[in-house]
């Protein structure tokens, strides 16, 4: 099953500690489900996708928004 994660908001070092939970979560779960997590751009998400690329059951969608209504649209 592939499973969508939506991380817009994190923003902050509070965030990005949850996030890292999850993922961490998330890679030692024994299904075989796909994780599609959607952030926006900034430095913490990028560190965040380098760290955890290399792992098949994760995908990174980063989008880049100028205004919180393209939240919507994406």
């Amino acid at each position: 099953m592939k499973v969508l994660i939506n991380a817009f908001g994190i923003t902050d070092s509070g965030g990005i500690a949850v996030l890292k939970k999850l993922i961490l979560e998330l890679i030692s779960s024994s299904k075989k489900d796909q994780f599609i997590i959607v952030l926006s751009d900034n430095k913490e998400t990028r560190i965040i996708t380098k760290i955890y690329r290399n792992y098949s059951s994760l995908s990174f969608k980063i989008v880049r928004y100028k205004f919180n209504l393209y939240r919507f649209f994406y």
